[in-house]
């Protein structure tokens, strides 16, 4: 329910069963470098591996190290907690999205 309340008022709801440990204890972006950083931009876009790379000049196989570093780093298992790092660390917006 707190989702279509959410929705009918034009507000985001995510999940809380996709917070990560990231999420719940805070850990910064400032651990990642400014390379993963971009790939963790790309990725809250919704770009795949192989249109990170082409955007970013690399191998999809780098692309696919970067982003498995992000998710060491962060304590993250998938894609989607890192969309939901990205929000609430304020990395995107959901006017960019």
């Amino acid at each position: 329910m707190a989702a279509i309340r959410a929705v009918a008022q034009r507000k985001t709801f995510i999940d809380p069963s996709i917070a990560g440990s990231a999420l719940l204890s805070g850990k910064m972006a400032e651990e990642l470098s400014p390379r993963e950083m971009e790939v963790l931009r790309h990725i809250a876009f919704g770009l795949t591996n192989r249109e990170i790379a082409e955007r970013m000049f690399l191998g999809e196989e780098t692309v696919k190290t970067h982003v498995g570093r992000v998710l060491a780093k962060l304590g993250l298992q998938h894609r989607t907690q890192l969309v939901a790092y990205a929000l609430k660390q304020g990395l995107v917006s959901l006017e960019e999205l």
